[in-house]
């Protein structure tokens, strides 16, 4: 169950020609749990089920153009790592980049928390 908000993309309808001369990405990501109703007290507080995520894709040609995508999304928590691999994969896809070189991009991929940012809006929309 996935709730998309917002998705924007810089430049529109961006394709890399030549991906064998080169790809490189990176990504970061905000995310801050969603607890519905008030609650007075913080030891009755439940898990967060949902969860707010800003998240930046920013891949790289050979000729150091930058193709970024941004989006804001909520979702469960649990599927937050997998929708990261899935987005930045569909990214690739919509750049047409061949599924032979995404395979050998995303071979070692995992989400870590080194690239979880403080949650800024402003900060994210600034990028």
């Amino acid at each position: 169950m996935k709730f998309y908000i917002e998705m924007m993309e810089s430049p529109q309808n961006g394709r890399i020609e030549y991906d064998h001369y080169g790809v490189k990405y990176d990504y970061f990501f905000m995310g801050r749990a969603v607890i519905s109703g008030q609650i007075q007290n913080i030891r009755e507080q439940p898990k967060p089920r949902f969860s707010d995520l800003l998240l930046y894709i920013e891949i790289i040609d050979y000729r150091d153009q930058k193709y970024i995508r941004k989006e804001r999304c909520r979702l469960l928590r649990v599927e937050v790592k997998s929708h990261i691999e899935e987005r930045l994969k569909n990214f690739m896809r919509d750049l047409d980049i061949s599924p032979v070189f995404i395979r050998g991009l995303l071979r070692d991929f995992e989400v870590t928390s080194t690239k979880c940012k403080a949650w800024d809006e402003f900060e994210f929309d600034r990028y």
